[in-house]
C-alpha cells in the first residue's frame, strides 16, 4: 500500500507460487529465524489458509498462532465509495503481546 492505495508487489503464475511469495515477504519483513506470533484469517477458504500456515511454519519460528474465518459484508451506493466490512471472532484467550 502506498499513500492509502493498494499496489502490486509482484506477479506469480499460479497459486502455489503466490503462497510461497507471501511467505517470502513475511520472512523478509520479520527476518529469518525470528520468533513471531501470527494470525491466519480467511473468508470461506480454510484449506488455502492451512496451506499458507504450513508454508509459514516450515520457515518461521512460531510462538503462537491461530486460524480464524471471517465474514465479509459489502455495501455499495452508486456515486459513493465502496465500503467493505469484515467481522470475525477472536477467542478471548489469545494474547498478542509479544513476550519472548
Amino acid at each position: 500500500m502506498e499513500d492509502g492505495v493498494i499496489t502490486s508487489i509482484g506477479q506469480t503464475r499460479n497459486r502455489s507460487q503466490a503462497y510461497r511469495r507471501m511467505v517470502d515477504i513475511i520472512e523478509s519483513t520479520v527476518g529469518s529465524g525470528t520468533k513471531i506470533k501470527i494470525a491466519y484469517l480467511h473468508a470461506a477458504a480454510r484449506a488455502e489458509a492451512e496451506q499458507i500456515r504450513d508454508l509459514v511454519e516450515e520457515r518461521m519460528v512460531i510462538v503462537e498462532s491461530f486460524l480464524q474465518s471471517f465474514h465479509l459484508l459489502w455495501a455499495y451506493t452508486p456515486g459513493r465509495e465502496q465500503q467493505v466490512f469484515a467481522t470475525f471472532h477472536v477467542p478471548l484467550e489469545i494474547d498478542f503481546s509479544l513476550k519472548l
